[in-house]
């Protein structure tokens, strides 16, 4: 990248802090062995410190595709799920209810029938899975695609029942660890404060005080980027990953693979990606993207709801990944 590349993307981000849209904020551009820029913006609130790639940013809804989806993958991996498994069939609290027909491939691609969010923690009831079964559905299971956070609190409490083990536990030992994650987790010890401090900014988090499926995981520039070669890893050798990245709601009314949202999707910041690309926002202000056919992707995390939850935060990501697809590209021709 030239210097003149640098700097335009530099001023984007300060201008994005000047306009109060984010306190601080790390961006990282990579490929599938090493870094090729990145931005450190603002400072982190109650300290003079800049981010660097090791602050533990509160990724919000980046916990769906990085903790919940590869946790059921791997059980589809060894054979105890399949993506038409029912919820009946493996999680017994949802059984002789009206859960208990959804499928895993219904809940991983948000088809499931259930509402976007509900507010537990205005409520009593402690149990999620209790909480959940309490809820009445959007509209019919299969319908259409409609962004939840109970799906893929269902998905984790999936990962419980089949392993044994806390959702936290179960992905510390089985993905982060192996990856060399070691600064990924579900405590928020060390993170950057968003609207609270030393605990997680989704009030559904914080209520239910345990690892859920939905958010509530803090993770690091250089982590996020150790997990996106990983699904470049997978990406290439395993059909299964292939299969979670391509397009599955064709006619529900929305572009989305497993977890993951599409180029073309409602939710997308990456139009000018290639068809195959994927990536996932929270509602922290933080990002994930990968181009496979590029061989590279991007990690963008900012605490933006420090200070408001500013709806120019949507447009002003789509703009920042645009600057840096035409800059990557001007580059590109150039060499």
């Amino acid at each position: 990248m030239n210097n003149s590349s640098y700097d335009r993307i530099t001023n984007f981000l300060e201008q994005g802090r000047q306009e109060k849209l984010f306190p601080c904020g790390y961006l990282e551009v990579l490929d599938k062995t090493t870094t090729i820029a990145q931005w450190s913006v603002g400072q982190i609130p109650d300290s003079q410190d800049e981010p660097t790639s090791q602050t533990r940013f509160d990724l919000a809804s980046l916990t769906k595709v990085v903790a919940t989806l590869p946790a059921i993958l791997l059980f589809m991996e060894a054979g105890e799920l399949t993506p038409q498994t029912t919820l009946g069939e493996k999680l017994p609290a949802t059984r002789l209810t009206a859960l208990a027909p959804i499928t895993v491939n219904q809940l991983l691609t948000h088809t499931a029938g259930l509402p976007s969010h509900e507010r537990f923690y205005e409520q009593t009831e402690r149990d999620v899975l209790r909480a959940i079964l309490a809820v009445p559905f959007n509209h019919q299971p299969g319908e259409r695609v409609v962004y939840s956070d109970l799906g893929f609190m269902l998905l984790g409490k999936l990962v419980e029942e089949l392993s044994g083990q806390s959702l936290n536990d179960f992905c510390q030992e089985k993905i982060f660890e192996p990856l060399g994650m070691k600064q990924t987790s579900f405590s928020p010890t060390g993170g950057v404060p968003t609207r609270v401090k030393g605990a997680p900014d989704d009030g559904n988090a914080r209520f239910f005080k345990e690892a859920l499926g939905h958010a509530g995981l803090f993770s690091t520039s250089e982590d996020l980027a150790s997990y996106l070669r990983f699904w470049q890893r997978n990406f290439q050798n395993k059909k299964l990953y292939q299969e979670a990245t391509t397009y599955q709601t064709k006619g529900q009314g929305d572009c989305r693979g497993w977890g993951w949202v599409k180029q073309t999707g409602s939710q997308s910041f990456f139009a000018e990606a290639n068809l195959e690309a994927f990536g996932h926002t929270g509602y922290t202000g933080t990002s994930i993207f990968w181009d496979p056919k590029w061989q590279e992707g991007i990690v963008f995390l900012t605490n933006r709801v420090y200070n408001s939850t500013d709806a120019r935060f949507v447009d002003y990501r789509k703009q920042l990944h645009r600057i840096i697809f035409e800059e990557f590209a001007r580059d590109n021709k150039k060499a």
